[in-house]
């Protein structure tokens, strides 16, 4: 007698997870630590940024790629529907040569809490037309974190519809970050509240630009550095928060 096809098994074992498993083993976050506002906006703009570029590799924790954007096909609108027009390649700019896939912005390593580094300063400084368009995408940052409620719940997580390595990428750096408020004592610290004390640090972090007047604006000579900039060690746990 043979059994019923409909109650059968297709992978008893479960093969198909395994892999899952495995990868998500090797990209969920660890050592997150708390982090003063200006830490997690510049950790949240630069990973989101590196993860909406394509990718065709599993990024490994301390490898150092190179971010690269197509400045010609996006300020051409000549994109498909899911290409920002980035790119994260293994190769550098040198080894490129005239057949770089874009100007590039910087090398990028991928922390062990699922945060991305991104040394960006001499390309921002150098490259105006670069400069221009990170420029852009912080002030589209800050304006979509410049809503009522939680930051908790503008961090990404979970999305089906990207990419396998991306998919798990964004998971981890969501998973990260919460982890980071928690220690910070900010699991509710609101998403306003938290631009308000770390949007000057960012656009010091990520622009070399004098910016447009307008709620997160910053003075023209504003440093690059984070670490020379006091809101960046300001907590964002809400019993220290300044008046």
């Amino acid at each position: 007698m043979t059994s019923d096809p409909r109650t059968r098994n297709p992978n008893p074992q479960g093969k198909g997870l395994v892999p899952v498993l495995a990868h998500w083993h090797a990209l969920r976050p660890r050592a997150a630590a708390a982090k003063s506002p200006t830490a997690l906006l510049l950790d949240l703009f630069a990973s989101t940024l590196v993860l909406s570029a394509r990718c065709d590799l599993r990024p490994v924790v301390g490898q150092r790629y190179y971010l690269y954007c197509d400045l010609d096909r996006v300020l051409d609108l000549d994109l498909d529907r899911d290409d920002t027009g980035w790119r994260l390649s293994l190769i550098s700019p040198a080894e490129w040569g005239e057949r770089a896939p874009g100007h590039c912005l910087g090398p990028c390593w991928l922390r062990e809490d699922m945060t991305w580094s991104l040394d960006a300063e001499a390309a921002l400084a150098a490259d105006a037309a670069l400069r221009d368009r990170v420029a852009a995408l912080v002030q589209d940052f800050l304006e979509r974190l410049d809503v009522d409620g939680p930051l908790e719940a503008q961090l990404p997580g979970y999305h089906r519809e990207l990419p396998y390595y991306r998919r798990l990428l964004a998971a981890g750096l969501g998973a990260s970050l919460r982890q980071s408020l928690a220690a910070a004592g900010a699991s509710a610290a609101q998403a306003r509240e938290t631009l308000r004390l770390g949007a000057a640090g960012l656009r010091r972090a990520a622009l070399t630009a004098p910016q447009p007047p307008g709620e997160h604006a910053i003075p023209r000579d504003a440093s690059l550095s984070t670490s020379r900039d006091a809101s960046a060690n300001q907590p964002l746990c809400e019993k220290d928060r300044q008046p």
